[in-house]
């Protein structure tokens, strides 16, 4: 088999290795990956349910939580 012949196999088997593997990709950008980075940015706003947009207090929520004899 030529170079350009084996080139060509290996192109088509990781397209296809790709293209498998594309849509549990997907799934987890959706569902796990997605979520994290909402939960991060959430977690330096204050926000409350029905607000129009989150305001961002930066680090204060978690010197709150810090300081806080409770926790």
């Amino acid at each position: 088999m030529s170079r350009k012949g084996k080139n060509r196999l290996q192109f088509k088997n990781n397209m296809i290795s790709w293209a498998l593997m594309g849509p549990s990709l997907v799934f987890i950008s959706v569902f796990t990956i997605y979520p994290i980075i909402r939960s991060v940015y959430l977690s330096l706003t204050n926000y409350r349910l029905g607000m129009a947009k989150p305001e961002f207090v930066g680090l204060a929520n978690y010197i709150q939580l810090f300081t806080s004899a409770l926790f």
